[in-house]
């Protein structure tokens, strides 16, 4: 099975907007997918990444600043190959909106996402997250059926944790 790190990047030495830029820039190459940054954070920004991928699946750790982005639906709409990720929060918090439903995630809750629909996200608190993405293909007819109808947050209180360890 193919497993490598494809890239690791942190903003070292990089100074503000023009950090946050660079980061937005190696995330979004990162997921493959299309997002639209929000404003950029005034001051100091700081994020790195970490970046593996195993056969179809994309592994990608980051930490990140406050910070603001949304996907709209267009995007949406745009999507060549729908995905399936597994959030899993190791520090700091993030208010999600996604498709019409508002959550608050934190450190030891695990969030699934799905590019079916609109999102909006605010990092609240500086952010270090590991998100497992792949494509909807690879998971049963059955699986994307439940999809649908599960929760779409689990707190540490369910063990849902999927990234404990570290990329």
């Amino acid at each position: 099975m193919n497993c490598f790190v494809r890239e690791s990047w942190d903003s070292v030495g990089i100074r503000g907007a023009d950090a946050y830029e660079a980061w937005v820039d190696k995330l979004m190459s990162a997921q493959g997918s299309d997002w639209c940054p929000g404003k950029t954070p005034n001051g100091p920004f700081s994020a790195s990444l970490r970046h593996k991928v195993i056969g179809d699946i994309n592994v990608i750790e980051s930490h990140c600043d406050p910070c603001t982005g949304y996907r709209t639906e267009r995007h949406v709409e745009s999507v060549e190959e729908p995905c399936v990720v597994l959030l899993s929060y190791l520090e700091g918090g993030e208010h999600i909106e996604f498709g019409g439903e508002r959550y608050t995630v934190a450190a030891g809750d695990t969030f699934v996402w799905d590019s079916s629909k609109a999102t909006k996200f605010e990092v609240y608190e500086s952010l270090h997250k590991v998100a497992l993405a792949m494509p909807a293909r690879l998971l049963s007819h059955n699986a994307l059926s439940a999809l649908k109808q599960m929760p779409r947050k689990f707190d540490r209180s369910s063990g849902s944790q999927i990234g404990r360890a570290h990329v």
